[in-house]
């Protein structure tokens, strides 16, 4: 072990709209977005609305990006639909997508 480290954060719609240079300048390194979950109340797929947001400014001021689903998947069936949608997010062009 050589002691590197390497500092992260993790957002969503629950930090609000993040001030992307301020986070670069505090010594984060990369972030995880939050870029979709399943609603409590009636299952509905939903993206994170600052998703793109935070995926486009927090790539403009250098961090590392990377994203997930915050999965409440409750069967296999649930959680296939979630990586879907995942995926669909990620890669934005997979023939089929419907958006979030």
């Amino acid at each position: 072990d050589n002691g590197a480290y390497s500092n992260g954060a993790d957002v969503s719609k629950l930090q609000g709209r993040v001030n992307w240079m301020k986070v670069a300048e505090s010594g984060i390194d990369y972030v995880m977005i939050r870029v979709g979950y399943r609603n409590d109340t009636d299952g509905t797929i939903c993206e994170d609305k600052y998703a793109s947001y935070n995926l486009i400014s927090a790539q403009a001021v250098g961090l590392k990006v990377g994203v997930y689903f915050y999965s409440t998947a409750v069967n296999e069936e649930e959680a296939e639909q979630e990586g879907y949608k995942l995926c669909c997010r990620i890669f934005n062009n997979i023939s089929g997508c419907i958006q979030m």
